[in-house]
Formats: C-alpha cells, sequence, structure tokens
C-alpha cells in the first residue's frame, strides 16, 4: 500500500542531516526495526529509510542526509521489514551498536526500551566529531541509556568496532546492530569472537 502527502515538517539540523515528519495516517501501525521507501514528484526513486518514530508517537519520523524540498508530495509505502525480533521485555540491558543515518532505526528501540523501564542499556554511536551528530532526544544526555562514542574525525580515531572491542558482552541480554556491510560484518566477528550467542544479535534485514 502506498500513502501520498506533503511533510508536515522538513527541517535540516546544523549536522546536515534533513529530519521529515508525515502526519501517521491511521492505519499505518509498525514496529521498531521497520523501514518505508520514500519518493518525491522532484526525486521519484525510491529510497529506503528507517522509521525513526516510535509506534506510540503520532508522527512518522524519517532522518536522512539528502536535502529535500518542503512543498514536494511525498509517496512512501507501508511499512516494510519483520523489524527488531529482540525481546524488548527483557530486564537485563540491551547493546545498541550504530553509525550515521543507523541512529534513525534505533530511536524507536530505545524509546521502547524506556518506555518499558529498562534504563541500563548501552548506546554505542560511531560518528566523525561531536558536531556531526544528528540533532535527535536519542543521542542527547537525558536518554536514560549510557552513552559511548566512537569519532573517527578526532586526535585517536575511533570506529564503532574499535570500542566494541574494549566491551565485556557477557552482561547483555542482547545487541541491535545497524550499519554499514562492512562495520556490521566486522562486529559480528568481533561479538563472536567474544562468545556471545549469535541468536541474540538482531538487525533490521
Amino acid at each position: 500500500m502506498q500513502y501520498q502527502a506533503k511533510a508536515i515538517a522538513t527541517i535540516t539540523d546544523a549536522a546536515g542531516y534533513t529530519h521529515l515528519r508525515f502526519e501517521r495516517p491511521r492505519e499505518y501501525n509498525f514496529v521498531p526495526g521497520q523501514y518505508a521507501t520514500l519518493a518525491s514528484e522532484g526525486d521519484p526513486k525510491p529510497r529506503f529509510l528507517a522509521l525513526a518514530s516510535h509506534p506510540t508517537e503520532s508522527e512518522l519520523l524519517f532522518v536522512a542526509r539528502q536535502v529535500f524540498q518542503d512543498e514536494a508530495l511525498w509517496t512512501f509505502s507501508a511499512p516494510q521489514g519483520a523489524g527488531f525480533a529482540a525481546d524488548f521485555h527483557d530486564v537485563r540491558p540491551f547493546l545498541f551498536l550504530t553509525h550515521g543515518t543507523g541512529v534513525s532505526a534505533i530511536r524507536p528501540a530505545l524509546i521502547e526500551r524506556q518506555k518499558l523501564g529498562r534504563a541500563a542499556d548501552t548506546l554505542l554511536y560511531g560518528v566523525a566529531d561531536a558536531a556531526a551528530e544528528p540533532d535527535l532526544d536519542c543521542l542527547r544526555p537525558a536518554m536514560p541509556v549510557r552513552q559511548l562514542r566512537a569519532y573517527s574525525r578526532s586526535e585517536a580515531p575511533q570506529h564503532v568496532q574499535n570500542v566494541l572491542q574494549t566491551l565485556e558482552l557477557a552482561p547483555f541480554a542482547a545487541i541491535i546492530i545497524i550499519g554499514s556491510k562492512d562495520m556490521m560484518q566486522t562486529c559480528r566477528e568481533i561479538i563472536a569472537e567474544k562468545h556471545f550467542d549469535p541468536a541474540r544479535v538482531f538487525s533490521n534485514y
């Protein structure tokens, strides 16, 4: 099923990320980790974007690196993918691994855990530097999650994989990972080397 609408807000933040917000259709139900295809009048080629909003929010949020026209009429699909298959009710902490725009897919999962009263999770986020972070609430100190960063453009450059190597994984109930093919493959290799159960590692595809 396809939906057509103009964005109710198109904001580009200081780091260059565009936040697209749409009024959520009444029957538009989804779970954390799902995504949709979006296309506009000026750029009809469909692009896959994670649903960055939580299922209880009244607006649909998408975050991308492109700059879009405010007046564009958008076509977006029904939610796609199975989402994250993790048991969000588990009382043990989760570890979230992502970089760049991948944090938009992680945001609804973090909010879901917050709503369930889970405050011991860890978010490891990779980006060039602090100035390059998108303006998202889940990256702010007020979010009840342990915040770790891997800055690739710093005096001691690091990627998510480097920081992951230093972490003890035994306390985590699940690991949710979103990123590039190479990043995800390397992280999975590190996780395997640390003898973490691969059945408790989740992505959205």
